[in-house]
């Protein structure tokens, strides 16, 4: 048997610039606005307003910040140098639900490939 490590596959964004802190109104309209992308998918969404108060007294130990970027840099090890049908099983793993499941992560991996 060939000897072998655990390895993953994974997407990264770097991205540098100087951060703005925000002031506590636009930061707690940023935490609404991430609250509604995230539940909005669901059949009933929960909105922070719905616990106003709460979350004002909360949103106080959050730092929102503004960062405009002066740099970008994309990396990815998505197994591009492993075998088709390596990167075909490993891919349908990251599709089954098990504890490691991205489904994300499975269709990158597939794209890459496509790739010329």
């Amino acid at each position: 048997m060939t000897p072998h490590v655990p390895t993953w596959n994974f997407t990264v964004l770097h991205v540098h610039g100087r951060p703005e802190v925000l002031d506590p109104t636009d930061t707690y309209d940023v935490l609404s606005a991430t609250v509604d992308h995230l539940e909005g998918r669901f059949p009933e969404p929960w909105r922070l307003a719905q616990s106003d108060a709460y979350a004002h007294r909360i949103a106080a130990a959050v730092t929102g910040f503004r960062l405009t970027a002066t740099r970008v840099t994309a990396k990815a090890k998505l197994s591009q140098d492993e075998r088709e049908e390596v990167v075909l099983r490993l891919a349908r793993a990251l599709e089954s639900g098990q504890p490691y499941a991205s489904p994300e992560l499975a269709r990158a991996m597939r794209d890459i490939r496509r790739k010329p």
